[in-house]
Parts: C-alpha cells; sequence; structure tokens
C-alpha cells in the first residue's frame, strides 16, 4: 500500500480504526499467560507505524524529529535516562530483572514512539469552515465512547462481580465501561473533561460542550471512585484559576457530580460506601509491606524499573490471570525501581516540565497534574489506555 496515494484519507482511517478499538477497552486484552497481555490496539499501532515507516520520506522526516528531541535533552533528563539504565544493567548483571519487567519497559517505550509518531502526522479535518485538530478529535471520541459504554453498562449491567471469575475486582452499581475498572475509567473521564475545554468553541457548539461535559460529570459521580473524585476537584480548581472555564460554571459541575452521587443507588455492598475503608487498609499494607522488603543497595539504586516483587515470584499455578502486578502508589513503583536518587530526579524533571508545559498548554498541564494526583492511589500514569490518552490527545 502506497502513503502517496489519499494519504491524508488512509491516516484518518487509521487513527479511526485505532479509536474504535480502543474504544472496547479490556474487551479487547488477550491474555497470553497469567502475567502477559497484549491488546488488539498495539496490533494497530504497529501496522500504523510500520506502514508509515516503510515510506522513506516518512521515515526522514520522523527519524529527524527525533534526533532533534534527543539532542534537545537538558542534563537532567540525561541523568534520569542514564540512572534508569544504570539501575537496569546493574540488576540484571548481578541480580535477577524478569522478562515480565523487560517487556513492561519495551511496552511503555512502544507507546512513547508512537506518541511521537502520531505528533508527526499533524492530521487535520475541515468541519463547516473550521480546521479541527484530528487526533485531539479523535482521543475526545474515544473519551465519549467510553462515557456511553459506561451508562450502557450502568444502566443494563450493573452487576460486574462475575468478572472476579476473570481475575478483575468485582463491582456492583459501579461504572466501569470497557476499563473493567472505575478508577481508570474515572480517570479517563476526567480528563476528557479537561481536553474538552483545549479551544474556544464557537458559540453554536458551546450547548452541545456543555452538555457532553456535565454527561462527563455525571458518568464520572456514577464510578463511586473517590480518587476519580478528588482528581476532578483539583481539575475544576485549575481550570478556574487558569480561566478556562468560569467559576459559576465550574460550582455548577460540583453540584452535578454531588447530586448525581447522592442520589446513585448504593445497595449492600462495600464498594458503594464512600466511607469504605477497607481498599485503604489493603493498599496501606501492600505499600508498607513492598516499602520493608527493600535492601539498603535497593533503597538507593532500586530493583530495575518495573521489578517488582509480584513479578519475580514463581511462576503461579492459578488459572485466573493477574491483572495487578504493579504496585499501586506510581511514587513507590519509582522508589522500588530506580531507589530515592531515581525519586528524587524524577520529581526535578516532573516540576520542571510542568512549569514549562503550564505556559504552553494549560490544558496537558492540569491534565498531567490531576493524573499524577490519582496515581498515589492506583498508578493511574502507566495504566495504557490513560497513559495515550493523556499524552497523544493533548
Amino acid at each position: 500500500m502506497n502513503l502517496k496515494n489519499h494519504p491524508q484519507q488512509l491516516k484518518l482511517s487509521l487513527l479511526a480504526l485505532l479509536i474504535g478499538v480502543l474504544s472496547l477497552g479490556q474487551l479487547q486484552r488477550w491474555q497470553l499467560t497469567n502475567n502477559i497481555a497484549v491488546y488488539v490496539h498495539e496490533l494497530v499501532m504497529i501496522g500504523w507505524l510500520l506502514l508509515g515507516l516503510s515510506q522513506q520520506q516518512i521515515r526522514t522526516k520522523f527519524i529527524n524529529k527525533l534526533k532533534t528531541w534527543f539532542t534537545s535533552l537538558g542534563k537532567l533528563e540525561q541523568s534520569w535516562l542514564i540512572w534508569l539504565a544504570f539501575g537496569l544493567v546493574i540488576n540484571q548483571i548481578f541480580y535477577q530483572v524478569s522478562l515480565t519487567a523487560w517487556l513492561y519497559l519495551a511496552r511503555l517505550s512502544f507507546y512513547l514512539l508512537f506518541i511521537a509518531w502520531l505528533k508527526t502526522l499533524q492530521l487535520s479535518i475541515t468541519f463547516k469552515k473550521f480546521q479541527l485538530n484530528a487526533t485531539q478529535l479523535g482521543w475526545l471520541i474515544f473519551g465519549l465512547l467510553t462515557l456511553l459504554l459506561g451508562l450502557l453498562q450502568y444502566l443494563f449491567l450493573p452487576d460486574t462481580r462475575f468478572l472476579a471469575i476473570l481475575g478483575w475486582d468485582d463491582h456492583y452499581y459501579r461504572l466501569i465501561s470497557t476499563q473493567f475498572d472505575p478508577n481508570f475509567t474515572g480517570m479517563i473521564l476526567v480528563i476528557t473533561f479537561i481536553y474538552l475545554h483545549q479551544r474556544k468553541l464557537p458559540r453554536a457548539w458551546q450547548s452541545a460542550q456543555t452538555i457532553m461535559l456535565s454527561l462527563l460529570t455525571i458518568g464520572l459521580g456514577l464510578t463511586l471512585s473517590r480518587a476519580s473524585y478528588l482528581s476532578f476537584a483539583l481539575a475544576l480548581l485549575l481550570l478556574t484559576i487558569t480561566k478556562l472555564i468560569d467559576f459559576r460554571k465550574s460550582l455548577a459541575f460540583g453540584l452535578i457530580l454531588l447530586i448525581t452521587i447522592g442520589l446513585a443507588p448504593k445497595p449492600t455492598g462495600e464498594g458503594v460506601r464512600l466511607q469504605r475503608t477497607s481498599s485503604i487498609k489493603a493498599r496501606y499494607a501492600s505499600n508498607s509491606q513492598t516499602l520493608q522488603s527493600l535492601t539498603t543497595r535497593q533503597w538507593l539504586i532500586g530493583q530495575g524499573l518495573f521489578n517488582t516483587n509480584q513479578l519475580n515470584q514463581p511462576p503461579s499455578t492459578k488459572t485466573i490471570a493477574d491483572h495487578a502486578q504493579l504496585p499501586d502508589n506510581l511514587l513507590i513503583l519509582i522508589i522500588q525501581g530506580t531507589g530515592l536518587i531515581g525519586l528524587v530526579l524524577l520529581s526535578l524533571l516532573t516540576v520542571k516540565w510542568t512549569r514549562g508545559v503550564f505556559q504552553k498548554k494549560p490544558n496537558f498541564a492540569i491534565a498531567l497534574t490531576v493524573t499524577l494526583l490519582h496515581s498515589m492511589f492506583n498508578n493511574t500514569l502507566l495504566q495504557p489506555f490513560v497513559l495515550l490518552m493523556l499524552l497523544a490527545g493533548q
């Protein structure tokens, strides 16, 4: 297939295919082993990337952009990458880095490469004389499809406790959509809410925007995800401060959320109780156990990113897939993987990037900030769908 023939139409078709498959969430997950899985959308991403790079002109342009990016890295970025590589090499030589950890790292690297590739395409469409960023629009559609499928699930299949058979948490009267998880679904809805404010829309479109924002808020309320509520509250605050949304609208959306939470059915069950403490205690116990298991060397240099204790356990005889292989807290994962030195370097890097991006892309900066907050409870940043939505949708 030659991209020179109708290249824009082909790229838009591939983008539509990717968004459509992504909206299926965990339904397009192929579980190869108990702790290794692939997604159909990853095959679409690989195919699209290989198809594009088969064209010399496109390949040269992309490689040149990557070279420009790498040469523009500051000392802090270089220090972090060197430290990350050093920790992995040392642990591989003298100790053990699991195959699954290397696969996690390969997946993350591929996702970042694909996002960079997607950004170089600069896809656009014209709608009623308005030039729209097709990539941004595509990810907004993904977020809205996640909402739509979640509302349908909540209305017609509120009892999803049967998913425990497949290794997922059992939820009852909570909006989980195709992610099978109310927390990750909630974060996708929050990011969609933020990205819907990326540009000022014509007056004729503002009513539709308000309806979509209201539905996203209602959907978020039905997740009963406290971490998502906290992230949403911070998002409203930052959107108001940066004047991307006025104070009255911010209060209105906050009120919609509170009304939804109040009216949402709450039958007997721990998951629908907002005052529940069992999940907090479980996460605290898990995080404490992880930190207590670290040796002095591991506190310093870590045991290799993604090389968690769960992945280093002997092969399990369980027939149910294990979907929770990484710590729930992003900070715990970074400490465990790269040590305190790695945590300090990454913290400085995050502050540097967030400061710079707040000036140029406030929506992305807000989305990144609230995702990092959410990641203190669910390690959300590294969830494949959230990562793609956050970085590719901005």
